[in-house]
């Protein structure tokens, strides 16, 4: 007699509103990859940190001149069958759908041992056909170091940052940079911040990510 198991289903990917209604009842966040739901994993305190970091630094600023600061919780929608969780993403004009967006301008990912593989591989090439986006952040969570890929005019750009200012050029305004430097005396159509403003909120402690816990929800565990 053979093996008794559970008869074979027949794999059928979800469209988009599928996904969003089926997901709006489930107790896990899950990824849609053509179509297939994964569902994703926890992070760590130090992923968490240094998203809450970015998302602070980033904020005021971008408020004052109508853009705003994703983070976590926020879908992004890739394709009809594709959407992502981004640690962090900035949409500066219209993307209006309020479960997912379309049109980030930047995308940032916290690297950790069990996503990096997927951020340095599958996304950053999904990502990158993205027309409105203009920078890809790939920030690491051991130690000070921030890699980042720059749309151009001849194509994407690739640099690697590890001393104390990260700096994201544009040619476009469908991110304008300059809105991240206002006060902080940095040349215009720029956005920087320092990779010890960056990691010594984390290592203190994290004063604003932790003020996070009043406004929004970061995922917790393993991540």
């Amino acid at each position: 007699m053979g093996p008794v198991g559970e008869a074979a289903k027949l794999l059928r990917p979800m469209g988009a509103e599928e996904y969003l209604a089926w997901e709006a009842s489930q107790e896990e966040r899950h990824e849609l990859l053509e179509g297939v739901p994964y569902a994703m994993a926890g992070a760590s305190e130090a992923h968490n940190l240094l998203v809450g970091n970015l998302y602070f630094l980033l904020r005021p600023a971008a408020q004052a001149r109508g853009c705003r600061v994703f983070f976590s919780d926020m879908r992004l929608r890739v394709s009809e069958r594709t959407f992502y969780y981004p640690d962090l993403m900035v949409v500066c004009g219209e993307d209006p759908h309020p479960l997912y967006k379309e049109r980030p301008c930047l995308v940032v990912e916290v690297l950790s041992e069990g996503t990096e593989a997927t951020d340095r591989r599958e996304k950053l090439w999904r990502y990158r056909e993205i027309p409105s986006l203009q920078g890809y952040l790939l920030v690491e969570s051991r130690t000070r170091r921030v890699e980042g890929y720059f749309r151009g005019a001849e194509g994407w750009l690739y640099r690697v940052f590890e001393g104390e200012e990260v700096e994201v050029p544009s040619s476009r305004r469908a991110c304008p940079w300059g809105l991240f430097t206002r006060g902080w005396s940095l040349p215009r159509g720029r956005f920087s911040f320092t990779l010890a403003t960056l990691w010594g909120m984390r290592e203190s402690g994290g004063r604003w990510a932790s003020a996070l816990g009043s406004r929004g929800r970061l995922s917790t565990g393993s991540r």
